[in-house]
């Protein structure tokens, strides 16, 4: 039986990093434990990885960014964290009634317009419910690019990194890693 934590086999990876920013950001990858949405196996692989990510740092303020199948994971784990980015996201009409806001009240969405593999309509939609629910959502699906978002690469990286170091840095997250009440 597989333990309740974590995937069986093969074995999550969660590696860090410190940034070399001067906000002093940590950072986490995490490699899922299988390829494919697998009746929601990325999802469960990464409430894994927040858990240990919190374990470690208990207070902090948290958020996700995360492409494609990750987007996905992480529009569903939105509500958990305190700020998030997409790339690319995979959505479904399922995932919608599901989502929840950031903490902290901002999320950015980016998506190419010529990505054929997963939507640009779906970053659209989970926009509008998010903003349906009081969110902040920055929307950008305005660039010519694919899926792989490697024609606007420097634009994308920047938007991310600016969107994250902004809204786990400002006065918005409390010294608790939760918004002020």
């Amino acid at each position: 039986m597989a333990p309740a934590l974590g995937p069986a086999e093969p074995p999550l990876r969660l590696r860090h990093g410190q940034g070399r920013a001067r906000h002093r950001i940590g950072v986490s990858f995490l490699r899922y434990a299988r390829r494919g949405w697998n009746d929601g196996a990325p999802l469960r692989d990464a409430v894994w990885a927040l858990e240990r990510v919190r374990d470690e740092h208990p207070g902090r303020p948290v958020g996700l960014l995360g492409y494609s199948m990750g987007g996905r994971a992480a529009l569903r784990l939105a509500g958990e964290v305190d700020a998030l980015v997409t790339a690319a996201a995979w959505v479904e009409e399922s995932d919608l009634p599901l989502l929840r806001p950031p903490a902290g009240g901002r999320a950015l969405l980016l998506h190419g317009t010529e990505d054929q593999l997963t939507s640009p309509e779906g970053s659209l939609r989970a926009a509008e419910r998010l903003r349906e629910l009081g969110a902040e959502v920055t929307l950008r699906a305005d660039l010519a690019d694919t899926h792989g978002m490697m024609r606007h690469r420097a634009n994308w990286h920047r938007l991310a990194t600016a969107h994250l170091v902004d809204a786990l840095t400002t006065s918005a997250c409390a010294p608790g890693g939760r918004e002020a009440d």
